[in-house]
């Protein structure tokens, strides 16, 4: 009897056993479907924010509420676009050094510093008569910035000193030079640094002798400058 009432005692030990694992996966059960509920509030809350929005679902793409139909690639791409080459659309950033350029817009090159590397030279020897500045040479900057400029200038008249001056756009800017030695042997160079260039100016030399009968010559008129990134164009040589 009394191993029968033992029997009895594991009987109920093993079915509170079941009952307990059951209950416990009931309750893995629950947190699995409490965070399946949490997913799908996250969801509409979502959907229901895009819908506040002006935005709807429609197959898969959303698409403003009041066009009749969705946004497409087409549409997209003619807004971004220049309607006019010079006016700049949506590719516009702000103003000021946050602006973007119109289509057809050329970025200036970056400025010069002056230097010993050749940009140009205007070589062939060119002779001026008389007291008044004439122009012997010109060459079209390139870009802006500052350059360094040199130039042989010879007198042709040993009694006569000869005169030569570095103009940009008609206007003398540089030194005035006085060569008083020598004669037809030879020429003396003169260097000189000019800042304030840009791009398009004309820089010029020109020439005068001492008096009336007197000539002057130069030649090698060559532009220099640090860094090489665009070449000069000789207009009179």
């Amino acid at each position: 009897m009394e191993k029968d009432h033992c029997e009895g005692h594991s009987g109920t030990l093993a079915l509170l056993q079941e009952h307990s694992k059951a209950i416990a996966d009931l309750y893995d059960k629950h947190d699995d479907t409490m965070l399946l509920l949490n997913e799908i509030k996250l969801c509409t809350a979502t959907m229901a924010m895009k819908l506040d929005n002006g935005f709807e679902q429609a197959n898969n793409k959303p698409v403003v509420a009041n066009l009749s139909n969705e946004i497409t690639g087409t549409m997209i791409s003619n807004t971004i676009k220049d309607a006019v080459a010079a006016t700049a659309s949506l590719r516009t950033l702000g103003t000021g050094a946050t602006q973007a350029m119109p289509g057809n817009h050329v970025p200036p090159p970056p400025a010069a510093i002056a230097g010993n590397y050749l940009i140009v030279g205007a070589d062939a020897e060119v002779v001026k008569s008389g007291t008044s500045w004439q122009k012997a040479k010109e060459i079209i900057m390139p870009r802006g910035g500052t350059f360094r400029i040199r130039f042989g200038m010879m007198r042709y008249n040993t009694n006569y000193n000869a005169y030569g001056r570095i103009y940009r756009n008609g206007s003398p800017i540089g030194t005035e030079r006085v060569n008083t030695v020598g004669g037809p042997s030879g020429f003396v160079t003169y260097t000189e640094d000019i800042g304030g260039w840009k791009m398009g100016d004309l820089c010029q030399l020109y020439l005068r002798g001492q008096v009336s009968v007197s000539s002057t010559a130069a030649a090698k008129f060559r532009l220099y400058e640090g860094n090489i990134f665009a070449r000069a164009h000789v207009t009179l040589d």
